[in-house]
């Protein structure tokens, strides 16, 4: 798939403030204005996986996570039930 008709795609639904960048086969990093509360931009990673598109932030989110809070209250209540269902 082109990178432009992803990227065309992409604004269409989700924010016209984004870009899309190839960074190998089957593999976008997706730039958007969203950011943590910190300034650090969230990670957003598209790419091919066993045949479908699947969007991830390849551990982002969870390491920033842990820079704020204990680690232990990720593993408890709803964020425990979270982590179980990857």
């Amino acid at each position: 798939m082109a990178v432009e008709t992803i990227e065309r795609d992409f604004k269409h639904k989700v924010c016209e403030e984004l870009r899309v960048a190839s960074e190998g086969i089957n593999r976008y990093r997706v730039f958007t204005p969203f950011m943590f509360n910190d300034g650090d931009h969230l990670s957003i990673l598209l790419k091919r996986q066993n045949q479908q598109w699947v969007l991830s932030d390849e551990g982002h989110t969870l390491m920033h996570l842990t820079c704020q809070i204990d680690e232990k209250e990720l593993y408890r209540g709803n964020r425990q039930k979270l982590s179980r269902a990857r």
